[in-house]
């Protein structure tokens, strides 16, 4: 894999991840899973990042990331060209632990799926693990909350019942848009509730991403050549490093395949 060099071959499929930790921390099998089901090269452009928001900037330590309803991935989808579209719309609920009101949360992502539906994307959403939720008990709770959220004063009742309002509405949206959703066990999740554990996420994905099939084919994932260190130290196009601005071209990196990997 060669930054910023062209592959070998034009890119056939787009697809679209939006996401917070789960999908960054799984983000090189979420790619192979989505070659498996969709061949390849792939067209990719994806908005993730640890903690974040759909709507508002957040940080984590010393590095800051734009709303995902305010950053570049929606331009860029709008000045690319039409192709066949597949899109993945997760971890939603960061927000409600940033003191979002489930009520606006679902505004935000009604404008997402809009916006994806203007691409005519095939569109999965996953709900919230409310399963995994609801088994903690509240001094697991707090004490995740403190560890991933630190000015997060929602307590555990309270956010339970945010949670469930959400996933209401997220139910809602994905009838109106025609949009699948997927749920996970309670059991692929680790001690927070909220982060899948390492050994699940080539299950994880290929439930999330199985409407993507076009047919019932044997999925092969891809065998990317760069480690995962590589993947996961890829640049967005925009965030902030200890306060200060840093902007980087798109596409950050061109698998051999000719696969392209937008961030945002």
């Amino acid at each position: 894999m060669a930054d910023g060099e062209p592959g070998p071959n034009r890119a056939t499929r787009r697809v679209v991840f939006l996401g917070a930790s789960n999908l960054r921390r799984s983000f090189r099998t979420a790619l192979a899973t989505a070659h498996g089901y969709c061949g390849g090269p792939l067209e990719v452009f994806a908005a993730l990042g640890h903690g974040r928001s759909y709507g508002m900037a957040s940080r984590v330590l010393w590095r800051g990331l734009p709303g995902i309803r305010e950053c570049g991935i929606w331009q860029a989808l709008a000045q690319a060209p039409p192709a066949p579209t597949a899109a993945a719309v997760t971890d939603i609920g960061n927000d409600l632990l940033y003191g979002a009101a489930p009520a606006t949360i679902a505004g935000w992502v009604d404008e997402a799926l809009g916006r994806l539906a203007a691409q005519n994307a095939r569109t999965t959403m996953t709900m919230l693990p409310l399963a995994s939720v609801a088994r903690m008990r509240e001094w697991q709770y707090h004490v995740a909350s403190r560890c991933l959220f630190p000015k997060c004063r929602l307590g555990f009742v309270e956010m339970l019942d945010r949670a469930q309002d959400l996933n209401a509405r997220l139910r809602a949206l994905a009838a109106a848009h025609g949009v699948t959703t997927a749920e996970l066990p309670a059991a692929w999740f680790g001690f927070d509730a909220i982060h899948l554990r390492r050994g699940t996420w080539s299950e994880a994905w290929g439930k999330i991403l199985t409407d993507w099939r076009d047919d019932d084919r044997v999925v092969a994932h891809a065998n990317f050549s760069h480690s995962k260190f590589a993947i996961r130290s890829l640049k967005p196009a925009e965030r902030r490093m200890f306060g200060k601005p840093q902007r980087f071209a798109q596409p950050c990196a061109t698998l051999h395949d000719g696969t392209m990997i937008s961030l945002y």
